[in-house]
């Protein structure tokens, strides 16, 4: 290894370490009094589940706001992503820098990683124009809630809903947001998967994630036979990473 990658490695630890201390009360709380109570607790939590608009963005937590899906779609071939787009009332699609689903699919089609970005925006751009919407550009990452190089996520959330907006409530876990409401079983579960493993891998926390200080994956849901459902889905994602995920059940009021 070069010094200038022991560097740039440093670097890295160091804002991992910054990062995760700003975090880890959220962690500590979650795992303490559980997502249910935590919501409870949470000031005009209603707002939360409103949204003010209905454009496609990733799941990255970075990418607050609107309607979501790994990588605006890129892992779903496009008639499948128009169909989940047209259901959830899609008005605009965006792209957005280092999107993980977006080298995910650049690895899945043998094409060059580094080069993944601009696969991401030719895929949003496609899809724009298949749902006759704008694309409404590429989110850098100086616009995004995350650093660069590091997913804070802390949580995932599972949402049966179609309507939250986590960064609407300053105090609520920063997170993935899987709109599962638009998604089939199946994919809704790829999705969870890939956040899980997002976070878990080297550009999130990944091994401080462990017994005592758990990824959360929160399921929302205004319906309790839904939201039992949904929570059976995650519990089988989250099976195979073990305690090191904590899954919360949230029924809405």
């Amino acid at each position: 290894m070069s010094s200038n990658s022991s560097v740039v490695g440093q670097d890295h630890l160091f804002l991992v370490d910054k990062e995760w201390k700003e975090v880890l009360p959220t962690v500590l709380k979650l795992k303490k009094i559980g997502g249910r109570k935590y919501f409870n607790e949470t000031e005009n939590i209603s707002e939360a589940f409103s949204l003010s608009d209905t454009d496609l963005r990733c799941i990255d937590e970075g990418t607050a706001g609107g309607v979501h899906m790994a990588g605006s779609g890129i892992l779903l071939n496009i008639n499948r992503a128009e169909e989940i787009c047209k259901k959830a009332n899609v008005s605009g699609v965006y792209s957005h820098a280092e999107c993980g689903a977006a080298r995910i699919y650049a690895k899945r089609e043998n094409l060059d990683e580094e080069e993944s970005d601009e696969f991401g925006i030719e895929w949003a751009k496609t899809l724009a124009e298949k749902l006759k919407v704008p694309y409404k550009g590429h989110i850098e990452i100086e616009k995004m809630v995350r650093p660069s190089g590091l997913h804070t996520a802390v949580a995932a959330y599972y949402d049966g809903t179609g309507k939250f907006d986590n960064s609407k409530i300053a105090g609520l876990p920063k997170g993935f947001v899987i709109n599962r409401k638009y998604l089939d079983s199946d994919y809704g579960k790829t999705e969870l998967k890939t956040a899980i493993e997002i976070a878990f891998g080297s550009h999130g926390f990944s091994e401080k994630f462990n017994q005592e200080t758990p990824f959360s994956v929160i399921v929302l849901g205004s319906e309790k036979e839904t939201l039992d459902t949904e929570a059976a889905e995650a519990r089988e994602v989250a099976a195979s990473f073990g305690e090191r995920v904590l899954i919360h059940s949230v029924l809405l009021k």
